[in-house]
C-alpha cells in the first residue's frame, strides 16, 4: 500500500505543481533521484515514459531503478537515452561513466568521465578520481587544479 500511496502523491504533486518531473518531496516539488527512484520500480518508469516517452527524467529515473537492481545494460541504454534527448542533462555522462566500468568497457567509462568532469564542476574531483583509477589520469591532482581555477 505504501509504494501506491507514494507514487499517487509523487504523481499529484506533479500535477498540482506543474512539474515535468517526479517530485522526491511532494510538499517542496523538489527533485531528489535518489529518494525518487526508491518509490519507483522499472515498471513504474515505463508507465511515466507511456504517458511522456520524450521525457529525459523519466528515462534517468529508470534507469537509477535498473541500476540499483543490478541491471547495468538497461541502465546504460535508458542513460543513453537521456542524454539522446538532452544532451546536456545533469550528471548522466558521469554515471554512465561508472556504469561502463563496472562492465569493464575502460574506453567508454573515460570517455564519459572526461566528459563529466568538464561539464560539472560539482563531479570533477569524482570523475578525476575515477580515471585515475582506471589509470587514464596522473595519480596528481595538478589537471584537477587547473581545472578549479
Amino acid at each position: 500500500q505504501f509504494a501506491g500511496d507514494l507514487h499517487d502523491s509523487s504523481v499529484a504533486a506533479a500535477k498540482l505543481k506543474n512539474l515535468d518531473f517526479i517530485p522526491g518531496a511532494a510538499e517542496l516539488g523538489d527533485f531528489d533521484p535518489t529518494s525518487t527512484a526508491i518509490a519507483l520500480s522499472p515498471a513504474d518508469a515505463g508507465d511515466l515514459l507511456r504517458f511522456n516517452p520524450a521525457s529525459a527524467w523519466a528515462h534517468a529515473l529508470r534507469a537509477a531503478s535498473y541500476r540499483a537492481r543490478g541491471d547495468l545494460d538497461a541502465a546504460i541504454a535508458d542513460y543513453s537515452e537521456t542524454l539522446r534527448i538532452d544532451p546536456g542533462y545533469f550528471a548522466i555522462h558521469y554515471e554512465r561513466g561508472i556504469l561502463y566500468r563496472m562492465k569493464g568497457d575502460r574506453e567508454r567509462a573515460i570517455a564519459d568521465l572526461r566528459e563529466a568532469r568538464q561539464r560539472y564542476p560539482y563531479y570533477a574531483i569524482a570523475a578525476q578520481r575515477e580515471l585515475q583509477a582506471l589509470g587514464a589520469e596522473p595519480a596528481a591532482n595538478t589537471g584537477l587544479l587547473d581545472l578549479l581555477k
